[in-house]
């Protein structure tokens, strides 16, 4: 091996660390519809993350998913690449049309579960699919900010805990984060991941 080859490995994963950009889900109903009070919040919540150098993930659908990739487009700072959608399908056509990059799970509701290994996860709304998502992040030890202006379990758990395990880790991560306009939301992420992140302890209770 050539003498300067560790030292370029380092130079080259510092560099793709610094580059890299963070990985934030948004989490809504899927039954909303274009116009209502949760799509525009989350059409914000999009063109802001991508406006701060994030790439977004969702589950990929209709309604609160559709809505934050379609805000994520119309950010100036948006490229190809930065709306993830974790469909529950094998079917890529039945993504929104709005997601660059199609994850075809085939999983059904299961997939809840990757969305909600995002280095981030922020809800909108959200009936008992996204309290799915709300709970397995939960467990991930992720960051957890709630829109409680937009309702449903977003309102619900904002500034609350889903039960007690977390009592031990940093402020930021020991309850669900409340914020009451998207830029709050987005201001959050941005102050908290990724020097937050904690892995789960185990996967065992």
């Amino acid at each position: 091996m050539p003498p300067f080859a560790g030292k370029f490995e380092v130079l080259f994963q510092e560099n793709h660390k610094n580059k890299r950009r963070h990985l934030v889900a948004v989490i809504g109903e899927a039954g909303a519809r274009e116009g209502d009070a949760v799509c525009i919040l989350a059409e914000e919540v999009g063109n802001l993350l991508i406006d701060s150098g994030f790439r977004v993930c969702s589950g990929g659908l209709g309604g609160v998913m559709s809505a934050v990739f379609r805000g994520a487009r119309q950010s100036e700072k948006y490229r190809e690449g930065d709306t993830v959608a974790i469909i529950p399908s094998l079917d890529h056509r039945s993504a929104n049309p709005f997601a660059d990059i199609i994850i075809a799970t085939g999983m059904g509701h299961l997939r809840n579960g990757i969305v909600a290994a995002a280095e981030a996860v922020l809800v909108i709304g959200g009936k008992a699919g996204t309290l799915s998502e709300m709970a397995m992040a939960w467990r991930y030890n992720r960051l957890i900010i709630a829109l409680s202006e937009s309702g449903g379990v977003a309102a619900q758990y904002a500034g609350k805990q889903l039960d007690d395990r977390r009592r031990h880790l940093p402020p930021p991560l020991t309850t669900i984060l409340n914020a009451k306009t998207p830029q709050d939301a987005v201001d959050a992420v941005r102050r908290n991941v990724p020097e937050c992140y904690v892995s789960p302890d185990n996967f065992e209770t």
